[in-house]
């Protein structure tokens, strides 16, 4: 094998390895899929993904969903303490 032909099959496992998986920031919470986009992502969970839940909606909707979830977790672990505390 000639050097060219090394260095193509070298180049070719860095672009599709090394710089697009660092590329892949978003990532579908329901099957572990990885996007580039935002929008990608939102598509995939709207018409493609088969593990998310039948009752999802859209990215905010669990963004929505999530921030209320940790609210609720925050209010109860404040009144456990205020409770063991005596306040």
């Amino acid at each position: 094998m000639s050097l060219n032909t090394m260095t193509c099959i070298l180049m070719k496992f860095h672009s599709c390895f090394l710089c697009v998986s660092t590329a892949l920031i978003y990532g579908c919470p329901f099957c572990g899929v990885r996007f580039s986009s935002r929008r990608t992502l939102e598509a995939h969970l709207q018409y493609y993904c088969s593990k998310k839940p039948a009752d999802f909606v859209s990215l905010a909707d669990l963004q929505q969903r999530l921030q209320q979830q940790a609210l609720e977790l925050q209010t109860s672990h404040t009144a456990a303490i205020d409770q063991e505390y005596g306040k």
